[in-house]
């Protein structure tokens, strides 16, 4: 919903502040995808990353080459031509390359994210003689990666590497979705140190690291370099504040989580509608038009592509948490 503001807006805070929701995305995204990976070598004493490879693959592809292919059909009939950027787009490099469009470079990154981590943590167990902690070494992975990941910023910035490909090119992004992985790792093997920083008051620093990027777009300088390091900190704190809570069953929170459940759709596809919509103008109407239209076409269009190609991989590779099945079946679709 901050993405969709912040592309629809140029509302002060939302145009401002909006376009932190991909970090926020990305921390959640480390600490839920190394949550799965975790899960599955506790439970078993290995990780298949074949399986989990196409079990992304099945929540990630349809939707988004359906929309490829629509994209490339469209082009093709305004033109005559296909345009440059369709094969780096459906390679998924389009955040090093020419692209179609300007908000899939994120999925660029988290597909980056999918293959190297399940690699990574192969790794550790293979060469680690620790069997029931293989990964202790994760904190430390995470440290110099946000350190590395800052200093290649600083320099593309003193070269004047242009503001998007700073905000968009993997190995200067992906310390956002290690800082979740770390959060993971303390969740899963570190329970007494995650129960503990779940009951300090960490929203009053994750407010506090957040806080500049609602005064600085994501084009400014400062946030060129440093925004990601302090966004992934300050949502890595509000992750941490929040997680442990129980879940409410307020309208708000029944309104959100069935937004939630259909968020990949409503990402991708109101890509879409932004263009065709957009007049010259970002005003309170436009953002309205904007949401009326991105969100029930998103959430259609998974009902459509998305959720039959995730029933489809429950039966042909079905999850192995029984608990997540028993508990709340989305648990299973929704990953």
């Amino acid at each position: 919903m901050l993405v969709v503001g912040y592309h629809f807006s140029r509302i002060p805070l939302l145009f401002n502040f909006g376009w932190t929701g991909v970090d926020l995305f990305f921390v959640l995204s480390g600490y839920l995808i190394s949550g799965l990976l975790f899960s599955e070598y506790k439970r078993s004493g290995r990780i298949n990353a074949p399986r989990f490879w196409i079990r992304r693959g099945f929540k990630i592809y349809p939707s988004f080459y359906v929309m490829m292919a629509v994209t490339a059909a469209s082009l093709y009939a305004a033109s005559g031509h296909l345009h440059s950027g369709i094969l780096e787009e459906c390679l998924f490099v389009q955040n090093y390359g020419p692209h179609i469009w300007d908000h899939t470079w994120s999925l660029a990154v988290e597909e980056h994210f999918y293959l190297l981590l399940p690699l990574l943590l192969l790794a550790l167990v293979k060469f680690s003689p620790n069997r029931v902690d293989p990964f202790a070494s994760l904190p430390r992975i995470f440290v110099f990666l946000g350190f590395v990941c800052l200093a290649l910023r600083f320099i593309g910035r003193a070269e004047g590497m242009n503001w998007v490909a700073l905000h968009s090119e993997t190995h200067l992004r992906i310390d956002s979705l290690f800082a979740g992985v770390f959060l993971g790792y303390i969740k899963h093997f570190r329970q007494g140190t995650f129960a503990l920083l779940t009951r300090k008051p960490l929203w009053v620093p994750g407010i506090l690291f957040l806080l500049p990027a609602t005064m600085m777009p994501a084009y400014n300088p400062f946030m060129n370099v440093w925004g990601p390091t302090m966004l992934y900190m300050g949502y890595g704190c509000v992750l941490l504040s929040m997680v442990e809570r129980l879940p409410s069953k307020g309208l708000l929170a029944r309104g959100t989580s069935y937004i939630g459940r259909y968020s990949y759709s409503i990402y991708l596809w109101h890509g879409l509608a932004w263009p065709l919509l957009f007049r010259g103008r970002f005003d309170l109407r436009f953002l309205v038009l904007g949401v009326l239209v991105s969100i029930p076409c998103g959430i259609v269009l998974s009902k459509m592509i998305e959720m039959p190609a995730l029933h489809f991989r429950e039966k042909l590779f079905p999850s192995r948490s029984v608990k997540a099945v028993a508990i709340h079946p989305q648990l299973v679709l929704s990953n």
